[in-house]
Parts: C-alpha cells; structure tokens; sequence
C-alpha cells in the first residue's frame, strides 16, 4: 500500500460518519470505526461479504445507491433509508455514495458514506406529535392544553360535551377522543341531530320494531344499539326536542333505552361525546337545553372557539 493509500485510509478513519467501499461485485473491502460503532458489526466480520447482506436496507434490493451513482454518473446525496443493526433494530440513516474509477476511467467500485440520524428522526416523530394529535393540527397553547387534556381523559369512559361555533373542528376533536381511548377499536357511530326530523330521531336514536308507524316495515336497531360497547357522537345535540333530550339522559344515567313501538328495555355500554355550536348559557336560559342533561354529560369539556380552531 502506498503512502498515498495510508493517508486516505488514515483520514477515512479519522472522520465521524461511516465510510464502507465495495468492489465492483458490491463486496465490502473498508468499513472504518464509525461504521463498526453505528452498526454493530466488527470489520472482519464484513469484510469480502455483500454489503446488501449486511445492511438489509429495501434500497439494496430496489435502489441500491451505488447503482444509481453508476447509472447517472453522479454522487448520491442525503439518500435516507432504515439499515439492520448487528443486534437487530433498524436504524435511520442519510447516506452519500459515489462510484470509484481507477486510472483509465473504469469503475471500479463504490464508496458510501451514512451517518446516524435517529436523533433527527426522534425530534421529527416528537414534533409531529405535537403538532399532528390524531388528525388534529395545532402548535398553540391552547391547542397543547386541549391535546393533553385528551390524553387524561383516555382511559375514562365519561361522557363529554364539545362547544364551539361551526368550523372550530369539534368532530375532529371527537376523532381524537375516540382513537385514544380505551374503546377505540369498538365501533364509533356518529349522528348529527339536527338534520333527523323530531319524529324520525327516536327510530335513528333507538331504532323501532316492525309497525312502530308507517314506514317500519321491519324491526331496526338504533345508532345506540350498533354502537354497543363503544363511542357515539352526537353532534347538535342541543338541536334535539326536550323529550329526546330526557331519553337520552335516561341512556347516559342507566344505560337503558326502548325501541320505538317497544316496551322491551336495552341495555348498552356506550360513551357518548356530544357536541354543539349554541352558546350553552343562553340554551340553558332559553330551555333549548335540559339543565340535567348538559350537567351529566359535561363531565369533560372541551370549548372551541375561532381563535384557535383546528383546521
């Protein structure tokens, strides 16, 4: 080897990133330290081996850098991709490759070098959590206030009440409710009361039996009963009728409920997340909204408003 060689092998070694070079049947014949410490394995233990046996990377198989550095003629740059460590778990890392030639202008191989960016990747997946909560975009206060309140109320099986005027994002909300909690892989029913006439909610609530009235032909379980053991979402609850609204408070403090033209009694285990774009208090004044019903149903609350809507 030449002092030249020596230099370069020296200065190859020195640096932070892993360096590996193959031979131009893609075998391995440097891996310096850096390389050893980012994947686990020793160099003599991949030394004249393929290097797509070493890493297992899907871009060995599919689009190997070196190959594209042939092919077009130029170095690959920041190439990210997952390598298999010597012990196992993948590892993010950006890579560099660029093909080797030999005096007369032949390739003779290939030269990588990758560093380690798990760090990177740890920050990005922490910040998207932070910004991207189950669907629901935000990086304000409020919004982190309302995502950690989401995160209390998980486990609990309490009913919740979402405020706030049209587009602050309220079914959004109720989405990420429902997929952090403990029920999120049974059914979720969601039934937007105010386009259900008063006399049809009750069938669409409850469901009815065969000759309830005109229409039911046969029997028809209610948006509760398929919801059984999960979530439903009520949106524009404080658009239901008064009568509706003490049915529903019926479900929420037993758990029980006829269908229309039944007098057999159901019970479900349900959450229910409801929601509305009225101003509660004048509701309340105006007995739009039962008093009984909004307090046993806002055992969690959550206001929207435009200030800080989740769009």
């Amino acid at each position: 080897m030449s002092i030249n060689d020596n230099l370069k092998d020296h200065i190859l070694e020195s640096i932070g990133e892993g360096v590996f070079t193959v031979d131009k049947n893609f075998k391995i014949n440097f891996f310096n330290k850096a390389a050893e410490k980012i994947t686990g394995f020793d160099r003599d233990e991949v030394l004249g081996r393929f290097c797509k046996h070493i890493f297992r990377s899907k871009l060995c198989f599919t689009d190997c850098p070196i190959a594209l550095a042939l092919k077009s003629k130029n170095t690959i740059y920041d190439f990210e991709s997952f390598i298999h460590t010597k012990k196992g778990p993948k590892k993010p890392i950006r890579m560099n490759s660029a093909v080797l030639y030999n005096d007369s202008g032949d390739p003779t191989g290939g030269i990588i070098s990758f560093r380690d960016i798990s760090e990177l990747a740890g920050l990005k997946e922490c910040l998207a959590e932070e910004t991207n909560f189950h669907g629901v975009i935000g990086h304000s206060k409020q919004m982190q206030e309302i995502f950690e309140l989401i995160r209390e109320i998980s486990d609990s099986s309490a009913p919740v009440m979402i405020q706030g005027e049209s587009g602050t994002g309220k079914e959004m909300i109720a989405n990420a409710i429902q997929k952090t909690s403990n029920r999120s892989s049974e059914p979720f029913v969601k039934v937007n009361c105010a386009v259900f006439p008063s006399n049809l909610l009750a069938s669409e609530l409850f469901g009815h039996v065969k000759g309830a009235f005109t229409d039911a032909i046969k029997d028809r379980p209610g948006r509760f009963e398929l919801a059984d053991k999960g979530t439903i979402f009520l949106d524009e609850v404080a658009e239901m009728p008064q009568q509706m609204q003490l049915q529903l408070l019926r479900v929420l403090q037993e758990g029980s409920f006829e269908r229309v033209g039944e007098s057999i009694t159901r019970q479900v285990d349900i959450r229910v997340i409801a929601a509305t774009n009225v101003d509660i208090n004048n509701a309340l004044k105006n007995g739009a909204l039962r008093e009984d019903l909004f307090y046993r149903i806002r055992k969690s609350a959550f206001y929207m408003t435009e200030k800080f809507a989740c769009k």
